[in-house]
């Protein structure tokens, strides 16, 4: 196996890294574009420095050939050795790039490229290329998709038409695995086509062979082809074997593994697992038997058996935490949180997920992490917790279903654009119709998946709010109800509260008081022509205005959609009016609204003054009819009630 394939996406580190996605409900909505995030490394560690250098260094040899097996003493030899040429040189910044990369420090990665970065016009095409690709592995490790996408495009170009067949094959790969992590689908199955051509050709070298087959592996996988997939895992694992790569023959078949784990097919998987176990401990390799129980974890979990679960996660968790992992750490404190509350254990869930926050404050949640902690949450019976989790489950499950349904319609339709290329026009009408049915198929199944995992996550936060409605102090209920939850105005009951308060204590110390119904003109033309969240910003910002007029014992509300009532205690009718008239005058010189959408807003105000024998309603319904009075007048004004 090459050295490289250990950082590949469909090596045990990568693919757990993201695995974080998995739930013993939802362990076949993995994300593959999203995991892409550092690949290529493999195709970088094949060619020995006698093809790119012309002196043949046996010293650059040398530490190159100690990547595979101890990237530390190749970068300390690689440090020590003395260079004089160009070519040397930059082979020798390739070198030690690498060999951080393989330790672990991008940092330094990047300042060993950069340090070489201007000798680049003077040295070979293939050590250029070499360079580039380095520098596109790196760049994905960083996650800059589309800056890695350009330099593995610079790297495949200078070797598109010249080179043997094993430069091109690794330079294909490396810029396949950047497009595809990129999105650009299209360009990606362009490439996948070119390197399935050059694979065909005699000569390939065997490493190289094994990372082309996982990368399309990976990319098959990526359009949902879980039998081209497989094929392109297997024989990956057949050149490992062939080739007596015992580590190479165990990734494949962890990625097999992982396959299995998609497909629900927990059974398959175990065994599949066990078998990879047994390679890795034939070579001592304890980081993929590390990985290896992270993902029984995952499995046992799929099976029900969560005491297993949680030996096996709990175990995973320690040692990656020696390794200093955060992403595989989260994994599986994931994982074991997921069976601590299977068995009922939510404190020890809830200490489980406080203490990875605490290491590794700075590590966002993963996609399941939410659920999680709103189940262990309700049942310790934190009901505030448990809302608060859910809501945020919620969003990120939004925002997941729509990103999911992109996703599949942009795969969907790159693939047609590829395939429709490679018809005559004579054949692309029957093959335009189903492509399109497939995107809306696709397009289908998104949306109704959406629909269900809203559904069930609304379920469960509507439980947990009905339970911690019941549970909360009177005081917190009652403020909830009573708030706006767009504006944070009072709402219309909190308004009926008070006002019938404010008027009865008005009556008591006979002093006068006032209503303004408030209405925001043409709001409707706001969101037809700007959409919804447009006009829930025009709502708010008017609602802070509102707000800032009122005095301490004013009580502005939202009434309805763009409705709003201001009570005015100690103030009559003519006081009332000139409060109306300086909010008329403010909205309409405080525009634009929403940074320069909305150019223009005014506001049509009706004033009442509460009479002797006058009731709220009847107050309320004379505010109505002054307001009307504006609306017929022109708008953008305010009338007193008769």
């Amino acid at each position: 196996m090459s050295l490289g394939s250990r950082f590949l996406p469909f090596s045990p580190y990568w693919s757990a890294c993201w695995s974080d996605q998995f739930s013993k409900k939802h362990c076949d909505e993995i994300d593959w574009v999203s995991i892409i995030s550092v690949v290529c490394v493999s195709l970088l560690f094949i060619l020995s420095p006698e093809q790119l250098v012309a002196e043949n260094e046996p010293d650059l040899k040398q530490a190159e050939a100690l990547l595979v097996s101890d990237p530390a003493n190749a970068l300390s030899q690689a440090e020590r050795i003395e260079v004089f040429t160009p070519q040397e040189r930059v082979l020798r910044s390739v070198i030690m790039a690498r060999a951080h990369l393989l330790l672990g420090d991008g940092d330094a990665a990047s300042q060993a490229l950069a340090a070489t970065k201007p000798e680049l016009v003077q040295v070979s095409d293939l050590l250029h290329s070499r360079w580039l690709q380095s520098e596109a592995t790196l760049l994905l490790m960083f996650g800059r998709y589309d800056e890695s996408m350009r330099s593995g495009r610079k790297a495949w170009a200078l070797l598109e038409n010249e080179g043997s067949p094993s430069d091109r094959a690794e330079a294909l790969a490396v810029v396949l695995q950047a497009t595809l992590a990129a999105g650009n689908y299209s360009e990606a199955l362009g490439f996948a086509s070119q390197l399935q051509q050059i694979l065909s050709e005699p000569g390939i070298d065997t490493t190289i062979l094994f990372d082309a087959h996982m990368t399309l592996g990976r990319l098959h996988q990526e359009f949902s082809d879980q039998g081209r997939a497989r094929q392109a895992f297997e024989a990956a694992a057949e050149v490992a074997s062939e080739n007596g790569d015992t580590v190479g023959e165990a990734d494949a078949r962890y990625s097999l593994a992982q396959l299995l784990v998609s497909g629900k097919r927990f059974s398959d998987a175990a065994v599949e697992l066990e078998a990879v176990d047994r390679l890795y401990a034939d070579v001592g390799d304890e980081f993929g038997l590390t990985m290896v129980s992270l993902e029984r974890a995952r499995v046992a979990i799929g099976q029900g058996d969560f005491d297993q679960a949680y030996r096996l996660a709990s175990r995973a968790r320690q040692q990656l935490s020696a390794l200093g992992v955060p992403v595989l750490v989260r994994s599986a404190v994931d994982y074991e949180a997921e069976a601590l509350i299977e068995l009922g254990q939510y404190e020890q869930a809830m200490e489980a997920i406080s203490s990875l926050s605490e290491a590794y404050p700075d590590l966002p949640p993963s996609q399941f992490q939410n659920e999680i902690e709103a189940r262990a949450a309700a049942g310790l019976g934190d009901w505030e917790e448990a809302y608060q989790a859910a809501r945020a489950q919620i969003e990120l499950e939004r925002s997941n279903a729509d990103q999911r349904l992109s996703q599949a319609s942009e795969r969907a339709r790159a693939r047609l654009d590829f395939e429709t290329a490679k018809l005559q026009r004579s054949q692309l009408q029957g093959e335009l119709r189903m492509r399109d049915l497939e995107i809306e198929a696709a397009r289908r199944q998104a949306f109704w998946q959406r629909a269900a995992i809203l559904l069930t996550v609304g379920v469960l936060a509507l439980s947990i709010l009905g339970i911690y409605r019941l549970r909360r102090q009177r005081k917190e209920v009652s403020e909830l109800a009573m708030r706006d939850y767009l504006t944070g105005l009072y709402n219309r009951r909190a308004f009926y509260e008070f006002a019938n308060s404010a008027l009865a204590e008005a009556r008591r110390a006979n002093q006068p008081i006032s209503l303004l119904i408030i209405d925001l003109d043409h709001f409707k033309s706001v969101n037809d022509e700007h959409g919804h969240d447009v006009g829930d910003k025009v709502l708010a910002e008017f609602s802070e205005m509102l707000r800032g007029m009122a005095r301490s014992g004013d009580f502005p509300a939202r009434i309805g959609g763009e409705e709003f009532a201001l009570m005015l205690p100690d103030t009559d009718g003519r006081g009332a009016m000139l409060v109306a008239e300086r909010l008329v005058d403010a909205v309409q010189t405080s525009g634009p609204y929403t940074d320069g959408l909305v150019k223009n807003l005014s506001t049509s105000i009706g004033v009442a003054e509460l009479e002797a024998a006058g009731s709220l309603e009847t107050l309320m319904k004379r505010a109505d009819a002054a307001l009307y009075r504006a609306k017929r007048s022109g708008r953008g004004r305010a009338e007193l009630s008769d």
